[in-house]
């Protein structure tokens, strides 16, 4: 099982409520963002191909898609969640009021809205033999809330093996082309992460791919298959 990870709650703080502006055609972004909204349609269909994917967010309903819809023109996220059948997770409509600061507080909303998502999963297929959870964030505390949930997992008789924690860390607040840089290569490394076959911490902005990486390379490609010894930094977890 796969888990797609998103956090917008950055983002969210410049973007208002209420019907999506469209980006016209004669805006000078519009071609960029064409491309970039092509390369995220590439990663949620390679990702849900590999397993259950749900995407995970600090923002409010319905942000996810109506920011795709006013700055990822020609994606129509709505309808390619709809077809993929990715769900979609408000963080904040899970939390239960504990955390003793912001950190904390973010933290448990994401850790219950992710225990909901593999309860919605499992919870009514009997025991699950292989749970493999690959997060995917630009946040530390949503690692460790996905570390939190996969502990309370093991302890259930839902698990029938150890499971396996994957969490990749992206760039907070990267520019355009570095996160296009991120998701290139995460596109490229996901069936070597998916299979590789022990849990795992990853900082992309620390791998060698992207540090060799120079601005006449277009588009970016992982040199190697996934592997914590030739990608970047990368530590095995208890």
């Amino acid at each position: 099982m796969s888990s797609y990870d998103q956090q917008q709650q950055q983002q969210q703080s410049s973007y208002t409520h209420g019907p999506p502006r469209f980006l016209p055609k004669s805006s000078i972004f519009h071609e960029v963002l064409e491309r970039h909204a092509s390369i995220v349609r590439e990663l949620l269909t390679a990702s849900r191909a590999l397993g259950r994917v749900a995407i995970v967010s600090l923002s409010r309903r319905p942000w996810v898609c109506d920011s795709a819809e006013q700055y990822l023109p020609g994606l129509n996220m709505h309808q390619l969640l709809k077809e993929l059948d990715i769900p979609v997770y408000y963080a904040s409509e899970y939390g239960d009021g504990s955390g003793r600061d912001a950190y904390s507080y973010n933290k448990n909303c994401k850790r219950n809205a992710m225990c909901k998502f593999l309860s919605d999963v499992y919870g009514n297929e009997g025991i699950c033999s292989d749970l493999n959870v690959l997060s995917i964030g630009d946040a530390e505390f949503e690692q460790e809330a996905v570390r939190e949930v996969v502990r309370d997992w093991d302890q259930t008789p839902v698990v029938a093996h150890s499971p396996l924690c994957k969490t990749v860390r992206l760039k907070e607040q990267p520019f355009l082309q570095q996160l296009r840089d991120e998701l290139q290569l995460l596109r490229g490394w996901l069936p070597s992460m998916v299979s590789h076959t022990e849990s795992f911490s990853f900082c992309m902005g620390q791998s060698l791919d992207l540090q060799r990486r120079t601005w006449t390379q277009t588009p970016v490609r992982p040199q190697e298959p996934f592997s914590p010894k030739i990608s970047g930094y990368c530590r095995s977890d208890p």
